[in-house]
């Protein structure tokens, strides 16, 4: 991850999650593939890659000038508490 810093001078606003959806994929990963996050956001804090033991996800990072990122940060919803706690569940085992 950037330091705020970089994140202020590349004027980066959000990330997006990427998992390598393929059989070895894990549940948590596969749902968060795709998903922007806006870059305060707490679970991004949480959830930096890699989340657990083999973990291949990546994050992407996001400026201002992305065609529809304000839109799309708009429609931002923060994950569930539950999945959290399953995922901090499953990253301490």
């Amino acid at each position: 991850m950037l330091t705020r810093k970089e994140l202020r001078k590349n004027k980066i606003v959000a990330v997006q999650w990427h998992a390598a959806m393929d059989s070895q994929v894990c549940p948590l990963c596969a749902k968060l593939q795709g998903r922007v996050f806006p870059i305060r956001s707490r679970e991004l804090k949480r959830l930096n890659p890699p989340v657990h033991e083999g973990c291949r996800c990546i994050l992407s990072y996001i400026t201002d000038r992305e065609r529809g990122i304000k839109e799309r940060l708009r429609e931002y919803k923060p994950i569930s508490r539950r999945l959290l706690k399953k995922w901090m569940r499953e990253r301490k085992s």
